[in-house]
């Protein structure tokens, strides 16, 4: 047993000293989880506008595909300067839509029949011993953090199927379509839709559009009131009467997507759900368990399942410590796309206060002047 040990620790290390001689393999990684380093090599996870300019409203010089490759050459806030290696071209990029290409030396595969059908044998006998212990903890989990879940339930959960009582539970709510997550978005908290125009301008407006939203209206209403100087650097050459348009072509949209992406100026009033379809779509991204949508268009809220908007906040495969920040941008952008569907809505319901109380006064008024007029006949 030892001389089996032995031969097969010499054989992965004669193994892996070959595979550092022979070459590399490369994987992704986030831009957002490694440092900036001028030289790196960069992989564009889905289709993106090169910019001029380290800003969303500067002229772009073209649309880099999915899949291309590039040097970095510079940082500037969430803006990286990259040369694509096919062409050579040079141009700003959002950080989301890239992913960092590093080496890892690959494990060379050795051909030992005796030693690897001994070390298969006992390794499936061990992953096979350790699986109903694991799946019967996970049922116990269930059951014990909520008495509501039969244990017949919880085991389907486990196993991945849908439980039968929370499809009862759809069907006894009347909704059609997934259950909504809830998006905490206050209209009279005006840094939350600050923060939510920002994360409009930096992503979603690479592709949607606001046309109903003039430039002129984020200096106006006072729940964005953006200075002069500030709206002056946001929309550039555009006129301040003009709506506030994605630079993407329709054609380039077409192209990249299939469709063209809807215009997001009565989103949130249009859909089923508002601020909370918003939200929701932005934090399902999921990997499709059968293996027929991509990763990226995989989507649990959106009608079919199959999305063509690539994940645009990077939440499919996130670091759990980038959750709270993911779901605060998302709950945002809600805001922001809940505000401009009604932008007059905070100061209807402050009129409406004052137009409820003069009725108020107005109804009792009358009924003195009532009492006072009828006050002498006999009934």
């Amino acid at each position: 047993m030892h001389r089996v040990k032995i031969i097969f620790l010499a054989m992965a290390f004669i193994g892996l000293s070959a595979a550092a001689l022979n070459g590399n393999f490369s994987t992704g990684v986030s831009v957002a989880q490694a440092a900036g380093q001028q030289g790196q090599l960069l992989k564009l996870m889905k289709p993106a506008k090169m910019h001029v300019d380290a800003s969303g409203p500067s002229e772009v010089s073209e649309i880099a595909g999915k899949g291309a490759v590039a040097t970095e050459l510079e940082r500037k806030d969430v803006w990286v300067r990259v040369r694509l290696q096919g062409n050579g071209h040079t141009g700003w990029i959002h950080h989301s839509y890239l992913a960092v290409v590093e080496t890892v030396a690959p494990v060379a595969v050795v051909e030992v029949p005796a030693v690897a059908a001994v070390v298969e044998e006992k390794v499936v006998a061990k992953e096979a011993a350790a699986v109903v212990p694991t799946a019967e903890k996970a049922v116990e989990h269930i059951v014990t953090k909520d008495a509501s879940v039969s244990p017949a339930d919880a085991h389907q959960a486990v196993a991945g199927e849908k439980p039968a009582k929370a499809v009862a539970k759809k069907e006894a709510s009347g909704h059609h379509g997934p259950v909504l997550r809830h998006a905490n978005v206050d209209m009279t908290d005006h840094a939350q839709i600050r923060r939510g125009l920002t994360v409009f301008t930096d992503v979603c407006m690479g592709c949607h559009s606001a046309k109903y939203l003039t430039y002129r209206g984020l200096m106006d209403y006072p729940e964005i009131g953006l200075t002069r100087e500030a709206l002056d650097e946001l929309r550039g050459e555009k006129s301040l009467m003009s709506g506030m348009i994605s630079d993407l072509s329709i054609e380039d949209a077409a192209l990249s997507y299939g469709k063209v992406p809807p215009d997001l100026s009565l989103i949130v009033p249009g859909r089923r759900g508002g601020a909370d379809y918003v939200y929701s779509l932005l934090t399902a991204y999921e990997h499709d368990h059968e293996g027929k949508v991509p990763d990226g268009n995989y989507n649990a809220v959106y009608a079919g399942n199959r999305i063509a908007m690539p994940d645009p906040l990077a939440w499919l495969d996130h670091d759990p410590g980038d959750e709270a920040e993911l779901k605060q941008q998302a709950e945002d952008v809600a805001a922001f796309l809940a505000f401009i569907g009604d932008p007059h809505q905070n100061t209807r319901r402050a009129i409406g206060r004052w137009v409820m109380g003069f009725l108020l006064l107005l109804t009792f008024v009358l009924w003195r002047l009532k009492v006072e007029v009828w006050k002498d006949v006999k009934h």
